[in-house]
């Protein structure tokens, strides 16, 4: 599959997933800290797997979906990972839109994607709504600079933009 027709595939794909259940969950407030890591994992991480798998096994089925997959050569596993043979690696980080864990996890996972052997990358950031103090324009900020720094790591790697308003995913 080519870069603009797997860019596609991936923001129609993020475009049409029903965030409803994760949302509805989030909205309710009241949640420990573990019932809202299960609400993650079980309504958007797992969830949004399964749709990308439903998505992708009509047009590209060679790549294989993984929940928290290790990354060879760190003690860092990524949310929601994919790949094929050689061509594809699709790396995605779900977080609260908290601006340091943004730029964290885009340094971890840029030192992944330098020593990757893969021919095209594509990293997606998405962010869920986070506390009322957490600066959705900072965390913005960084996605904008893992934009540009991600081209000088690699050539054929990809950076998408996504956040969780309402009941969708929104990727820019």
């Amino acid at each position: 599959m080519g870069t603009n027709e797997m860019i596609r595939a991936i923001k129609d794909a993020l475009d049409t997933f029903d965030a409803s259940v994760f949302m509805s969950k989030w909205r309710t407030g009241g949640l420990s800290q573990s019932e809202k890591m299960q609400n993650v994992k079980d309504n958007l991480q797992s969830s949004l797997k399964e749709h990308l798998e439903q998505v992708f096994r009509g047009c590209y089925p060679q790549l294989t979906w993984i929940v928290e997959k290790k990354l060879e050569g760190c003690n860092d596993s990524v949310d929601i990972y994919a790949s094929d043979s050689s061509d594809w690696e699709i790396i995605i980080e779900i977080d609260a839109a908290r601006a340091d864990q943004v730029a964290k996890k885009i340094v971890s996972r840029y030192s992944h994607i330098s020593e990757s052997r893969k021919n095209n990358i594509l990293y997606i950031a998405l962010c869920y709504p986070g506390t009322e103090r957490m600066n959705l324009n900072e965390c913005e900020k960084f996605m904008y600079y893992g934009k540009k720094i991600i081209k000088k790591i690699h050539g054929n790697a990809f950076f998408i933009s996504a956040f969780v308003k309402d009941d969708k995913i929104i990727s820019e």
